[in-house]
């Protein structure tokens, strides 16, 4: 297959955005496309272009292991920025404002969940759910039993099911002035389901169980210093928060 190409001053071209592996070694690229004839298969989940922002559309695609042969091509109506699969293959994306999940054929979008507040990362577990790193939003309080720092927490951290259903919404204060000053970075499940997440810190950041403190040298909430920070599977206790 031949796909088209993008040069900086023509919207008709394609370019990638994300890129992500399964453990068979299928690769699975997104991005963003002007083409109108892009070689979309059979059954794909949208097979005719949907224009977006900027007058270009969004595509995904899989490539087998040794990216001779294509799986799958279909379009999309958001451009992936952030991309993860599961063991079964499935793709789970996020373009900034919403996360998607697309099964392994490419064929169907199981659910497509709005995040207003916007998706800094994600991350997915071996049972399928997604875990978001978000900004705060009135659409997901914290719910029931989940973690919070303060009722003012600049973040959030998302947990949804293998069907998008949303299992918990816990917070957490880096100390950052505003959202803008980009407190959430990455986020990561350990082998036991605990959540590690990392970002910037301000002068009021909470240390918790950290072994080997070190001196916060922020003058003001604006972030100056790198943290790391864990929250347990169920999202109700903070493991610990380090600098």
């Amino acid at each position: 297959h031949s796909f088209p190409t993008r040069r900086s001053s023509d919207l008709n071209g394609t370019e990638s955005t994300a890129i992500a592996l399964d453990p068979s070694g299928n690769v699975v690229v997104g991005g963003f496309t002007g083409s109108t004839d892009f070689p979309v298969t059979p059954d794909a989940y949208l097979s005719t272009f949907f224009q977006g922002t900027l007058g270009v559309g969004s595509f995904l695609l899989k490539l087998n292991p040794s990216g001779a042969a294509l799986v799958y091509s279909t379009y999309l109506k958001q451009t992936p920025l952030r991309m993860r699969m599961d063991s079964q293959g499935a793709v789970y994306f996020s373009d900034g404002l919403s996360i998607e999940k697309l099964t392994a054929d490419g064929s169907a979008m199981p659910y497509s969940v709005q995040i207003p507040g916007g998706v800094d990362n994600i991350a997915i577990d071996d049972s399928g759910n997604l875990y978001a790193l978000c900004a705060a939003s009135p659409q997901f309080p914290v719910t029931p039993g989940a973690y919070k720092s303060s009722d003012s927490d600049p973040m959030s951290i998302l947990k949804f099911d293998a069907g998008g259903n949303l299992i918990f919404s816990a917070s957490f204060n880096a100390a950052a002035q505003t959202a803008l000053d980009y407190s959430r970075s990455g986020i990561a499940i350990d082998p036991s389901g605990n959540i590690v997440f990392t970002g910037y810190a301000g002068i009021g950041f909470p240390v918790v169980n950290d072994p080997d403190p070190q001196p916060n040298a922020c003058i003001s909430d604006t972030p100056c210093m790198a943290y790391v920070a864990a929250i347990d599977k169920t999202g109700s206790t903070l493991q610990y928060a380090r600098l």
